[in-house]
């Protein structure tokens, strides 16, 4: 046993300068963050379902970094970066953004948080009696081990109060007013014949606007027929069946995003006028 101890080697975690990867805010990490899958890390940090709206929204004659909406809430939020301990001056644009925005949601990234400046955020959310307006406070880092690439990690430090049982509440009523797979959403008509992505002979047939597919002669769901076609296991259906070069979900995002940005342009000439 101790020679087998003994041949264990570990490596150690080596933190990153962040301006070493992102050398500047907008040009750099904004353009980053912006990206599917890292806004989707942010997004599992502080349990959110984030679909990007617009980057570097005019506001005026300023402009908010990062703009999205959460799928569970249908609420607008706003993202604000710092590569840098925090400051006032960012403090007063997330307040100035976000009233011209009129997001329910801000998120103010830092590499360091003040007390001062985490004390603020606290009392902004202490405000909010109605649960309406959130504020988080997310640190983020980057580490490595030896010659890896650099892995960022977000941390939260101030979230809004009862935030947990908050999203809890705002989950089980997604779910219970959402269908688990609507095709209409992703503008495939019934009838329609899906491929899945990984072997374009294996087909399926829309059946219902629900969730019902034909696939093998049997009504069943994509998630189902994916399980099978995977040898097993829980998987998201719609990432994995396309339509005209697109999967369901992709689709369905696609069509999403572009109704939220109309609704949100819409929303802004009014707010002009």
């Amino acid at each position: 046993m101790s020679e087998i101890m003994k041949a264990i080697s570990l490596s150690r975690l080596e933190k990153v300068d962040l301006r070493d990867i992102w050398v500047s805010e907008p040009q750099d990490f904004t353009p980053w963050l912006a990206q599917e899958e890292n806004l989707t890390l942010l997004a599992e940090t502080l349990n959110l379902d984030l679909q990007l709206v617009d980057v570097e929204k005019n506001v005026g004659p300023f402009r908010a970094d990062i703009l999205c909406k959460d799928r569970n809430s249908d609420r607008l939020v706003l993202i604000e970066n710092q590569l840098e301990t925090s400051d006032h001056v960012h403090l007063g644009q997330i307040l100035t953004y976000a009233a011209g925005c009129k997001t329910n949601i801000m998120i103010w990234i830092v590499k360091k948080f003040t007390d001062e400046h985490r004390a603020a955020l606290d009392w902004l959310n202490s405000l909010s009696e109605t649960g309406e307006i959130h504020f988080f406070g997310v640190e983020i880092e980057l580490w490595k081990i030896e010659n890896s690439n650099p892995a960022p990690k977000f941390n939260i430090v101030i979230q809004p109060n009862g935030w947990k049982n908050q999203i809890a509440k705002t989950t089980q009523m997604s779910v219970e007013r959402r269908p688990v797979c609507r095709f209409s959403l992703a503008k495939i008509p019934l009838d329609a014949v899906l491929h899945f992505k990984s072997d374009q002979t294996k087909t399926c047939r829309v059946l219902d606007d629900e969730r019902s597919i034909e696939f093998e002669g049997q009504r069943t769901t994509l998630s189902a027929a994916t399980s099978k076609l995977l040898g097993g296991g829980a998987y998201q259906g719609t990432r994995y069946w396309t339509y005209e070069g697109e999967s369901v979900d992709e689709r369905r995002r696609r069509f999403d995003k572009e109704t939220t940005e109309a609704s949100f342009s819409g929303n802004m000439d009014e707010n002009v006028s």
